[in-house]
């Protein structure tokens, strides 16, 4: 892995799309690429995932109100983020670590039982998850002008 590297989850939300972040490839800002806008080339969704993944030495994932779950005896639902990011979020956990993994939650998304007591960047409307956000980031060596970000 290298360091200065991020990866994102490509069905969360961040600026309309996942992204992973290439430092470097500008004058030391992160270059933002959207999965989606690269090419198939051939590949099932996961291996393109898996390529563009493997890479990455950071993860941010975004989970937001996309679906909706709970226990079949409850009878009620609650809002939770959508499957696949469920899955990609532990994909990176597995070949990251949970140190080199932010999650932001958007208020009243249900956090996935298995992984409870992991922090969490809650989203606000103020933004101050971006400052959360970037100190996780620099002290993963990821450095980002959050002046410019925010």
């Amino acid at each position: 892995m290298r360091a200065g590297r991020a990866g994102m989850a490509p069905a969360v939300r961040l600026a309309a799309a996942g992204a992973a972040f290439d430092e470097g490839a500008g004058q030391g800002e992160p270059e933002t690429i959207i999965l989606r806008e690269k090419p198939s080339l051939g590949q099932t969704l996961i291996e393109k995932f898996e390529q563009h993944a493997t890479s990455a030495s950071y993860a941010i994932v975004v989970l937001t109100a996309d679906d909706e779950g709970g226990r079949a005896s409850q009878g009620t639902h609650n809002p939770r983020g959508r499957q696949n990011v469920i899955f990609e979020m532990g994909y990176f956990f597995g070949i990251l670590g949970r140190s080199r993994v932010s999650v932001l939650l958007h208020p009243g998304v249900e956090k996935p039982s298995d992984i409870d007591g992991i922090a969490y960047i809650n989203f606000d409307d103020n933004g101050a998850w971006k400052t959360e956000l970037f100190r996780e980031l620099e002290h993963a060596s990821i450095h980002i002008d959050i002046s410019a970000a925010i």
